[in-house]
């Protein structure tokens, strides 16, 4: 008799410009023995098509894209899988603004650059159980980002989205920038802003530049104590090793 409770193989949509990619990614992944390889393409339309073929697939796309943003490839997925699979992003840059947008938004697995091969299939398994994965190097970017958020918050009773947008346009971003980066319209990132300025009297980019930094300085010369939880508590959460259950 047929055994019911076999696990069903895991299907993966490899989309990247780079035949060589490709393979070295193939070759990690069939590794598995749970995962199977449904398609591969070469650019962002291309992989739509094939994962429009293959309802329920992994889609696992390079963070650049020769035809299209890979933001765009997940938007378009997510209205054509309908709650079905998942996104699996690989060589994903260490900016802290563009993962939160992901985790938030997209609920993808990350990879991060110069992943080691085992990461891949980690990553898959994880966006399967409908979790989350960030690479290490990924996952200390965040937190560090989030630490210094909340160390402004604290300092200047701002809340936690003041805290972002006060850290980052002290990086020098302007309001349209901040806009972009945190998804928001230009008008709800100046009225942060001058919330910010009523609670820190801060008046030109300098002032705010040495706010920040003042506050990230006192942060690593007190040791804060950070913390990083979510209300998916029935997600798989791994961090560059096994995939653990209600971790994140």
């Amino acid at each position: 008799m047929p055994d019911h409770h076999e696990a069903q193989p895991i299907k993966v949509i490899i989309i990247d410009s780079n035949p060589l990619v490709r393979e070295g990614l193939r070759n990690s992944l069939l590794k598995d023995p749970q995962i199977d390889l449904a398609a591969e393409a070469a650019d962002g339309m291309a992989g739509l098509y094939a994962a429009d073929r293959n309802r329920g697939a992994i889609l696992m796309v390079n963070a650049v894209l020769s035809d299209m943003s890979f933001l765009s490839v997940i938007s378009k997925y997510r209205a054509m899988a309908r709650g079905e699979g998942a996104v699996v992003v690989y060589q994903v840059p260490e900016d802290p603004a563009l993962l939160m947008h992901i985790v938030e938004n997209q609920g993808s697995a990350l990879v991060g650059m110069n992943a080691a091969a085992e990461e891949y299939a980690v990553a898959v398994r994880a966006a399967s159980a409908s979790g989350i994965y960030l690479s290490p190097n990924l996952f200390s970017c965040l937190m560090a980002e989030r630490k210094a958020a909340r160390g402004l918050s604290a300092a200047y009773d701002l809340t936690t989205r003041e805290g972002e947008v006060l850290q980052l346009l002290a990086n020098g971003l302007s309001n349209k920038e901040v806009a972009c980066k945190l998804d928001l319209s230009v008008r709800t990132v100046e009225a942060h802003r001058f919330s910010i300025r009523q609670k820190t009297g801060a008046n030109t980019l300098s002032d705010l530049v040495r706010i920040a930094r003042g506050v990230t300085l006192s942060q690593q010369q007190n040791g804060s104590a950070i913390s990083f939880s979510s209300e998916r508590t029935d997600a798989v959460f791994a961090i560059g090793g096994n995939a653990r259950q209600g971790d994140y």
